[in-house]
């Protein structure tokens, strides 16, 4: 859920919005990145497209860009966000300022305010130099293995990667570091009218991810499935208790406001086409021939009075696990069951 290169990543939570629509804006003036920053950007650019693709809906990539470029106009430097087309949840930020978040962490977001914590904290990984200096754990596929060995130009990363692990100059990001993006994403929200709070969303959602990667570990022998999503990162409990310090108190009327707005814009979205990747037997879309007759898309329902995740998830064309990749997409994993009326993410 988690990897990098000469890059670095991250998550979110709850937040606060204009009733305009977004537009993006920059408003301080643009500091230039380096030479080798922009041969990051360039390499980046070209092995995340050959990975994984670049996700073609203009809609969710304006809107994107509008969030990002809120969180980041009062800084002087120039941002550029882009969406992954793949199912798996994270975000990656390059020196160079290219910011990448994957089509599934847009799955699993709740609202805007938590879309703009997770680019606020990318943000942050460039402006500190995170970005330059760390690199992140990754799956553990060939694929992704002779990516980013290719990348790294290290044996020894290779190596880590195999293992699931990283460490010394191979590494995941720093405590410290995710710490600080933390505090400065909060700044950034602060700064830009969202709820501080939408961080500790932000927290929640790994936590979420990582519980259910674990329950895929019995179907999908891998080490991607061994809890190891984000390796070098702070315990999230940890991590919570630290950034519940620096956030105000959520404004629960906003953020069912700021959900609905979210929801509204993400419905639609594919998910599950990432047909090579063996997780998706355990997320029950590995059926090609029933992906490419009928895409699975996320769509948005209102609960019925007494209706549970579990009535919910028989809604979904998902051949395994239904109802805990509904639970995870509405961080309701693994208990608690919606109010009636609650808008809630199933998979048709």
């Amino acid at each position: 859920m988690r990897w990098f290169i000469a890059c670095t990543c991250l998550l979110l939570t709850a937040c606060a919005t204009s009733n305009n629509a977004l537009q993006p804006t920059s408003l301080a003036p643009t500091r230039a990145y380096d030479a080798a920053d922009q041969h990051r950007n360039a390499e980046a650019n070209e092995r995340f497209n050959e990975l994984f693709g670049f996700y073609e809906n203009k809609a969710l990539h304006h809107y994107v860009r509008a969030v990002g470029s809120r969180v980041s106009a009062h800084l002087p430097y120039d941002f550029k966000f882009i969406i992954l087309d793949t199912d798996y949840v994270n975000a990656f930020s390059v020196s160079g300022g290219d910011i990448y978040i994957t089509r599934g962490m847009l799955a699993h977001l709740a609202t805007e305010a938590e879309l703009a914590a997770v680019l606020a904290h990318e943000v942050a990984h460039v402006v500190t130099q995170h970005s330059v200096r760390n690199h992140q754990t990754i799956p553990a596929t060939p694929k992704f293995t002779k990516f980013f060995a290719n990348w790294s130009g290290t044996q020894k990363f290779e190596d880590g990667v195999r293992q699931g692990r990283t460490s010394g100059a191979v590494r995941g990001a720093a405590q410290q570091d995710e710490l600080m993006a933390d505090r400065l994403a909060i700044d950034y929200l602060k700064k830009s009218g969202y709820q501080t709070s939408a961080v500790l969303g932000m927290l929640r959602l790994i936590e979420s991810v990582q519980q259910l990667e674990k329950e895929l570990a019995t179907y999908v022998e891998s080490p991607k499935f061994n809890g190891q999503m984000l390796t070098g990162h702070p315990a999230i409990g940890q991590r919570y208790a630290e950034v519940a310090k620096w956030t105000e108190t959520a404004d629960v009327v906003q953020n069912q406001r700021d959900r609905k707005r979210y929801l509204d814009i993400i419905e639609g979205m594919e998910y599950g086409n990432d047909i090579q990747d063996p997780r998706m037997y355990a997320l029950g879309t590995n059926d090609m021939q029933q992906q490419q007759s009928q895409q699975l898309r996320i769509q948005v329902v209102a609960a019925g009075d007494g209706e549970t995740y579990a009535e919910l998830s028989r809604y979904c064309r998902l051949q395994n696990n239904a109802e805990a990749i509904v639970r995870t997409l509405n961080r309701a994993y693994p208990e608690g069951e919606p109010q009636p009326g609650q808008l809630v993410k199933i998979v048709k």
